[in-house]
């Protein structure tokens, strides 16, 4: 049920943010999506460390920060990247990539903590690897959107940065 309304939440931002006209708008907008979401599993593992709210709301929040991140960037962000800076190619070469580092991510995780840190309990884990992600994303995507930003005012302006021209 947790799932089902994270879900239901991300598939609205993400339609919201699919209307966009302008390439670099889009992705203006999609990183401040991805920080959001980064923030907000941030906030939820400080609540959980400190035992603040209730848990299960801020489980459901911290699945919502955790697919609109993910979602956004797989989803929607390589997609007007790829427009934008007229890279040749498409999106099922970064489609795999992300899919795959994620695995690999998720793999290291379950073998550093069965393996390294076979005394400490699952939530105390979870929570430190989450305090540390929802940091180093939050500060990756405002890195990210300043790179992009810089690079895109390099790009000459055409009509090529809309959609249907």
């Amino acid at each position: 049920r947790m799932e089902t309304i994270a879900s239901l939440a991300v598939i609205l931002l993400l339609l919201s943010l699919a209307g966009i006209r302008n390439h670099f708008a889009s992705i203006q907008k999609q990183h401040y999506v991805v920080g959001i979401g980064f923030l907000i599993i941030l906030a939820c593992s400080v609540a959980l460390l400190h035992n603040k709210g209730n848990s299960i709301v801020l489980l459901i929040t911290y699945t919502i920060g955790l697919y609109i991140s993910y979602n956004t960037l797989q989803c929607l962000f390589f997609e007007r990247f790829i427009a934008a800076f007229k890279v040749r190619g498409n999106i099922g070469f970064f489609f795999y990539l992300m899919d795959s580092v994620a695995y690999l991510g998720s793999c290291f995780l379950i073998l550093n903590k069965e393996l390294f840190n076979t005394h400490t309990e699952w939530l105390p884990y979870f929570i430190r690897i989450s305090l540390f992600f929802g940091a180093a994303g939050s500060i990756t995507a405002f890195l990210s959107w300043r790179y992009f930003s810089a690079r895109y005012r390099a790009v000459p302006e055409t009509d090529n940065l809309v959609y249907g021209k």
